[in-house]
């Protein structure tokens, strides 16, 4: 067993702009992930980690005014510097859906495709001794 003190989850993009038909990516995403049942399988986990005193921090892809850290490297990358409108941590496509994040521990945002690029989140998980994460999400291996 894990110690629940040296451990959290990291949940990645947990997002309208990447779960729902609506969001920037649903016409890639949201059928898949809609028919594989992650969302609740999710919701699940996060629910029994938190109960046993595992945070869950999510991450959200947003690209604020003047880009952040935003590099646009990759066809996908400039496809949301394209559209970065869309990114807006205020607009409705970075917000968390409705179905899994009650009860969300922290909320980092980020302007690159890794969760723990670019927003101080490793530094935030080694001052609270936590060296075991846990990884949720649906595009995490982009």
């Amino acid at each position: 067993m894990v110690d629940p003190k040296r451990a959290a989850v990291l949940a990645l993009h947990w997002q309208v702009n990447v779960i729902k038909p609506e969001g920037f990516f649903g016409s890639l995403l949201s059928e898949p992930v809609a028919r594989s049942g992650v969302v609740e399988r999710a919701a699940r986990f996060h629910g029994s980690v938190r109960a046993a005193g595992v945070p869950v921090i999510f991450t959200r892809f947003t690209v604020p005014v003047g880009e952040g850290e935003l590099v646009r490297n990759t066809e996908f990358m400039r496809a949301v510097g394209d559209a970065q409108e869309a990114f807006r941590p205020d607009a409705g496509g970075t917000q968390l859906i409705a179905e899994i994040s009650a009860g969300a521990d922290r909320v980092v945002d980020n302007q690159k495709l890794s969760g723990l690029a670019g927003n101080g989140l490793p530094q935030w998980l080694a001052g609270r001794g936590i060296d075991v994460v846990f990884v949720t999400g649906v595009a995490t291996n982009l």
